[in-house]
This record gives C-alpha cells, sequence and structure tokens, in this order.
C-alpha cells in the first residue's frame, strides 16, 4: 500500500527534499541553529531537521520536534505548533503506532481551524486520511481525502488537489475499482502538469499504468510504466524509481515472465534497502519478490519456465526463498498495521507452506489471510 502525506506548506522544504540532501545538509542546519537570528527561523530549522529525521531516526525526530514544540508554544505561534504536531503523527505512523499518529494529526487539524488556515487544513485531512488508508478503513480514508480536494479546488490549489486525487485512486486501486481508478488518476496527473509539479508526475503516471495492466491494457500499462520509471530518474527521485520498478515486476509476473519479474524486482530492492526499507512499497516489494520465486517453482515443476537471469532451477531453493521473503514482508505489514497487504502475502505464504509440506503453516496463514480479507473487502 502507497500512501502520500502532505507536508505542511508552512515550510519552505518537504521531508522527501530534506532527506534527498543528506546528513551533511541536516549538520549544516543544526550548526546554524544557535546563530538563528530570531525564534521563527530557529523553528524552521528545526521543523526541517525533524521532518528529516522522521523517515532516517525517529528518535532523533522526536527529540527535534519535542523542541520545537517547546518554542512554537512558547511563541504562541499556532502555525508552527501544527506544523511540530504533524511531525509526531508522521513519525508514529513510520514506527507502525497509528492510533498514536492518529491523536497528532487530529491536534494539528484542530490548530489549523483555530486560526482558519484552509490550506493547512487541507493538508491534515489528507495526513488523517492516510492513517485510515493504513488502518485499511477506505471508507474514512476517502471521505478525508474529499476534503482535502474540496479545500484544494476551492483555492485553486493544484498540488493539493493532485495530492487528493492520487491517494483516492490508491483507495480505489485497493477496492479494485479501476476505472474510477484511472479517471483520479488522470486527475492527478493533470492537477500537477498544471502547477508544474515535475517531480510529482512519476506517481501518477505509475498509477495509471497499474489501472490499465488490470484492464489488460497491457501496452498502455508498459508505456505509462516507463514514463514514471523515466520521470523518477530524470528528478532523482529514487524512491518513486523504486516504486516503477515494482510496477514494472508485477507487468511482467502478468505476463507470467517471472524470470523478468524478480528481475526488475531485485534492481527495486537494491534502492529500497539504502533508501526506505521501512516505506510501503519496500515492504510490497519484499512480498512480491516471494510471490513471484513460488510462482517460478511452480512453473520449474511444470517445465514451462525460460530462465533469462541466471536464476536458480532448483526449485526447492526457490520455495526456500519464497517462504523467507513472504515470512519477512507478513511480519512487517503486521509491525506496520497494514491488513490489507497482510492478506495478500498470507494466501501466498499460506500456498508456499503447502508446497514445503508445511501444512499447519499453510492453515494457519490462509485462515488469517480469509478473516482479513472478509474484514476488508466488505466495505462499499
Amino acid at each position: 500500500m502507497r500512501l502520500k502525506s502532505v507536508i505542511l506548506l508552512l515550510f519552505f522544504y518537504s521531508s522527501m527534499h530534506a532527506q534527498k540532501q543528506g546528513q551533511a545538509w541536516i549538520d549544516s542546519l543544526l550548526s546554524a541553529l544557535p546563530n538563528a537570528i530570531n525564534d521563527t527561523i530557529k523553528a524552521k530549522i528545526l521543523n526541517k531537521v525533524a521532518h528529516y529525521y522522521e523517515d532516517v531516526n525517529t528518535d532523533s525526530a522526536f527529540k527535534y520536534a519535542a523542541m520545537g514544540m517547546q518554542l512554537t508554544t512558547k511563541m504562541k505561534w499556532y502555525k508552527g505548533i501544527g506544523a511540530f504536531n504533524t511531525c509526531y503523527g508522521n513519525t508514529y505512523t513510520n514506527k507502525g503506532q497509528l492510533d498514536s499518529a492518529l491523536y497528532w494529526h487530529h491536534r494539528s487539524l484542530e490548530m489549523y481551524k483555530k486560526i482558519n488556515d484552509s490550506i493547512n487544513m487541507g493538508s491534515a485531512y489528507n495526513n488523517l486520511g492516510t492513517i485510515a488508508q493504513a488502518k485499511s478503513d477506505f471508507v474514512l480514508a476517502a471521505q478525508y481525502y474529499m476534503l482535502t480536494l474540496q479545500i484544494g479546488k476551492g483555492l485553486r490549489n493544484n498540488y493539493n488537489v493532485g495530492v487528493a486525487c492520487e491517494n483516492l485512486a490508491l483507495v480505489c486501486e485497493q477496492q479494485h475499482d479501476d476505472a474510477k481508478g484511472l479517471d483520479y488518476a488522470r486527475q492527478a496527473l493533470t492537477a500537477f502538469e498544471l502547477n508544474n509539479n515535475q517531480e510529482e508526475l512519476a506517481a501518477p503516471l505509475e498509477l495509471i499504468g497499474t489501472f490499465f495492466l488490470r484492464l489488460k491494457q497491457n501496452d498502455s500499462a508498459y508505456y505509462y510504466y516507463q514514463k514514471s520509471l523515466s520521470s523518477a530518474r530524470i528528478n532523482g527521485n529514487k524512491i518513486k524509481e523504486g516504486t516503477a520498478l515494482n510496477s514494472l515486476a508485477d507487468y511482467y509476473a502478468s505476463l507470467e515472465d517471472y524470470s523478468n519479474a524478480i528481475k526488475y524486482g531485485l534492481e527495486a530492492k537494491k534502492i529500497w534497502d539504502v533508501t526506505w526499507p521501512a516505506f510501503e512499497d519496500a515492504i510490497n516489494n519484499t512480498g512480491l519478490l516471494g510471490s513471484y520465486y513460488l510462482q517460478l517453482s511452480k512453473q520449474l515443476q511444470t517445465g514451462k519456465v525460460n530462465y533469462t537471469n541466471q536464476i536458480s532451477d532448483n526449485r526447492e531453493k526457490l520455495l526456500q526463498l519464497a517462504n523467507n521473503y513472504l515470512k519477512e514482508a507478513v511480519e512487517k505489514c503486521r509491525a506496520k498495521g497494514n491488513k490489507n497487504s497482510q492478506s495478500e502475502f498470507q494466501n501466498y505464504l499460506a500456498e508456499a507452506n503447502a508446497l514445503s509440506g508445511d501444512y499447519k503453516g499453510a492453515y494457519f496463514n490462509y485462515k488469517s489471510y480469509q478473516e482479513i480479507k472478509d474484514s476488508v473487502y466488505s466495505q462499499e
């Protein structure tokens, strides 16, 4: 599951931008902190540093968010207080503590309502939507995203419109409403193009490819996946490059070319391992690699397999790789509270267990898969 949060527009750089700058840039900011000319500048520095550490070191993120919260509270700067509430929420999200994240994002929303800051209210609604989506409450998630969309359209804020439409497309993807999802993905692409957000184009391009793939329009899917990959590489965005590579792997899997699926999946894994291993797409990459090894082992049994990437032709080894990747993905999904992906990977794991002779494990994982599936897909 991919969740797109809006980083508040209070400061000049998003957390993703800060992450690109690297630790040296953060160190330079911290060295400038004691000599900042006023408390507002200090708060902005602390926000940039705290947002950087959200994805890198949660203890450090909490440390600098607490410093910023103390400073902005003393200043009675409500917009700043809201920003650090958001930082707490994002950090708890990355720790998989979704109830705590929900608490802090609600506090952020209350702060922006107090000062009638519509732009950041829209951002807060979007962030609440990502929490609901992570908890597989797609009805509530869609309601929050619709509020973001409504505010974005009212303010003619194409960036927030694009983010809301992208997340609504993701909800449709997870609920298998492909026609509506394709429409939202196209709206997101148009909004980002109107706002000249070149770095944001890769994500809706990838989503459009995914919906075309589901609609069995493979040539169109491949075209948009390649456009997404090209956009990510042109803008130097490794996260979105990894997502595009994941999707190309899925494209080849849909053609039952699991050798190439594994090739692209492993290429993506190299990126996730050094950028953001706790990201939802990184976890999905792990689980999907397991499913590709599983399918390849089944093909090997029938003799209908084409090896192009020097992948093992030992069926037992392939099954072991499938089990290892799928177990890791299930554990990470469970820790993150991501029931949707957990269910999918437990279904594959149950099959891998059975083929490996672990019938007790197969029963447990299939039972869990059915229980989660029934709860997730019962939502209109």
